[in-house]
């Protein structure tokens, strides 16, 4: 029999938080596996970066696979999730029968192409959640979904790179398609309630709401919110690389705690917002953020390295957590995967410019005038943020 998990709390977290155990493979697989492949196989550092780039270029259009899945909402969420996860599954299980040094294109293609279905599967989860959640248990709720994506992150960093150290590049993809399985079939287990609707307009009322002056304001914030994590995400594995001479299967142990802090963040912060509020929530972990963002500078050996990533992950997995929240509260049920499609494409856009453009930086610049500007970078969101948070939803108690 199916369960309901709108009537069992405890169920909806557990949904919701596996299936962003995809997503998180799938990014370990694009941040962390890759750029390593890549630089082993004698790629440029600005190549690398760039073609991490391109694989995550999907999640800047996340409003196109949002109007998709509000136009055909009378075929439920769960269809979009199980399409979209096979479709990631099965480019990583094809990925170990090409070389990226005869067949670049090909292989960034693969990867590219699973992104696609990996947003899919996304933002359908996050319309479900939305539609099935109330303001005071959404923070929770992020937080048990950032969890599974930072679940999944540690999944690609501590098992799947050290599989890539000891055996090859080829059979961490393979594995990775293997995981994704089984957590997209368990949804068959779900029940979803779908609403019989006749045909709803929505780009209209959409933007008759988007281009309110606080609403620009909110959606310029939200494009820079994530250039610091893009940035410190992968200029961090770059240089424990490149500088600190650390080798792959530590690498992928100190990403591994980056990701398990994250994970930690998430929850903690996240509750900590439904009880106290989105905005103090927000402003207290950027701050923070740009205190240990400079510290990276201090960080000559892996030891040191580990304790700044892991708070700086800590924060930035907080950071998500509670943003990720604010903009379901500020989504409209009745175009909710498209509004906020619209909203994670600009957090992702504002991730990958960070991580695309972190290799020139490193060229131009260095590892450390990097780490300042991913510090610095961080001010200008905080300036509008500030001057945004009386216009928030405020929580019921």
């Amino acid at each position: 029999m199916p369960i309901d998990i709108e009537k069992k709390s405890m169920y909806k977290y557990f949904l919701f938080g596996s299936l962003y155990i995809t997503e998180g493979i799938h990014i370990a697989i694009a941040l962390v596996i890759t750029p390593l492949y890549l630089l082993n196989n004698n790629f440029a550092p600005e190549i690398v970066t760039l073609s991490s780039g391109i694989i995550m270029i999907p999640w800047i259009f996340k409003f196109i696979f949002g109007y998709y899945i509000d136009s055909f909402s009378h075929k439920g969420k769960k269809t979009f999730i199980l399409y979209g996860g096979l479709i990631a599954s099965f480019t990583l299980l094809l990925i170990p029968i090409i070389n990226p040094e005869t067949f670049f294109i090909g292989f960034i293609g693969l990867l590219f192409l699973g992104q696609i279905g990996i947003g899919f599967l996304d933002l359908s989860a996050d319309a479900w959640a939305i539609s099935i959640t109330n303001e005071k248990e959404r923070g929770k709720l992020s937080g048990s979904m950032t969890i599974g994506l930072y679940t999944g992150m540690f999944i690609g960093s501590a098992l799947l790179t050290p599989l890539a150290d000891s055996i090859n590049f080829q059979t961490a993809y393979f594995l990775g398609g293997i995981f994704i399985i089984p957590i997209i079939f368990s949804t068959i287990l779900i029940k979803e309630q779908i609403k019989k609707q006749k045909k709803q307009v929505i780009i209209k009322p959409l933007l008759s709401e988007l281009k309110q002056k606080k609403n620009l304001i909110f959606l310029i914030f939200l494009s820079l919110i994530a250039l610091n994590s893009g940035i410190i995400s992968l200029t961090a594995p770059l240089y424990m690389d490149i500088s600190l001479k650390l080798g792959v299967a530590l690498i992928g142990f100190i990403t591994a705690v980056f990701s398990i802090s994250r994970a930690i963040g998430s929850l903690i912060f996240g509750a900590i917002s439904d009880k106290y509020g989105r905005s103090n929530t927000i402003i207290g972990i950027m701050i923070s953020t740009i205190i240990f963002s400079i510290l990276l500078i201090t960080a000559n050996n892996s030891q040191s390295l580990t304790i700044l990533y892991a708070i700086l992950g800590f924060l930035i997995g907080g950071l998500f957590s509670v943003i990720f929240a604010l903009c379901m509260d500020k989504t409209n049920p009745k175009f909710a995967a498209l509004q906020f499609g619209i909203f994670m494409g600009l957090i992702n856009l504002g991730e990958l410019s960070g991580s695309t453009i972190s290799g020139t930086l490193i060229t131009i610049l260095n590892f450390q005038k990097v780490f300042l500007y991913a510090a610095w970078i961080v001010g200008p969101g905080l300036l509008l943020f500030y001057i945004l948070k009386k216009t928030f939803p405020k929580i019921k108690k």
